[in-house]
C-alpha cells in the first residue's frame, strides 16, 4: 500500500496529475488526496476526514516540538481527525 500511495503522490507532484482523478484537500496538517490518503466522513452535517498515513511520528520527525493543534483528535489507531471548513455532505454528491 505505501508503494501505491508514493507512486500516485509522486505522479501527482511531478506529472500532470490527470492520471489520478483525486482532489486535493488542505488540511490544517497539510494535504491530503481524497480517497487516497485520507478518508472522510460526514459529520454534524460537515465533513471531517482521517489522515491515515500520518501519526505522530511524522511530524515529529521534521519538528521534534510539534503537538498535535487543539481542533484535532485522534482515532483509535492514533491516527488524526480534522474538520474541513466549507464542505458538507449531500445527497446528490459527496462533497460540495
Amino acid at each position: 500500500m505505501f508503494d501505491v500511495i508514493d507512486i500516485a503522490s509522486r505522479f501527482r507532484k511531478d506529472g500532470s496529475g490527470r492520471g489520478i482523478p483525486r482532489y486535493i484537500i488542505l488540511t490544517e496538517l497539510g494535504e491530503v488526496d481524497f480517497g487516497l490518503t485520507c478518508k472522510m466522513f460526514s459529520e454534524n452535517g460537515g465533513v471531517s476526514v482521517k489522515l491515515m498515513p500520518y501519526g505522530l511520528g511524522y511530524f515529529k520527525g521534521m519538528e521534534p516540538e510539534f503537538s498535535w493543534p487543539s481542533t484535532v483528535r485522534l482515532d483509535m489507531d492514533d491516527k488524526p481527525i480534522v474538520h474541513i471548513s466549507g464542505l458538507i455532505n449531500t445527497a446528490d454528491f459527496y462533497i460540495s
